[in-house]
């Protein structure tokens, strides 16, 4: 196996794992109680904390990110653009 595929498994991987984990996450806000004391928060106040702002903004580049992994696992040869990256 190619440096570059194997770079690339693991990266699908990742940002697999990282888009999973932050959609469990901001949906377990909305049916359990989590937290304690001022942390304590349920639905959309979840969204007054930057780290659950900032998470859900990382799940959605590495949604995006998920795409061109999926195509050059495929056989594509597709760039991942700049901005992306």
């Amino acid at each position: 196996m190619d440096r570059k595929k194997l770079f690339n498994i693991l990266s699908f991987a990742s940002n697999l794992i990282i888009f999973g984990i932050v959609t469990w996450a901001v949906v377990f806000y909305f049916y359990i109680d989590v937290g304690a004391g001022n942390m304590r928060v349920t639905g959309v106040e979840c969204f007054k904390f930057f780290t659950v702002d900032s998470n859900i903004l990382l799940a959605i580049a590495s949604g995006i990110y998920l795409y061109f992994n999926i195509n050059r696992l495929m056989g594509k040869e597709i760039e991942t653009p700049n901005w992306l990256k």
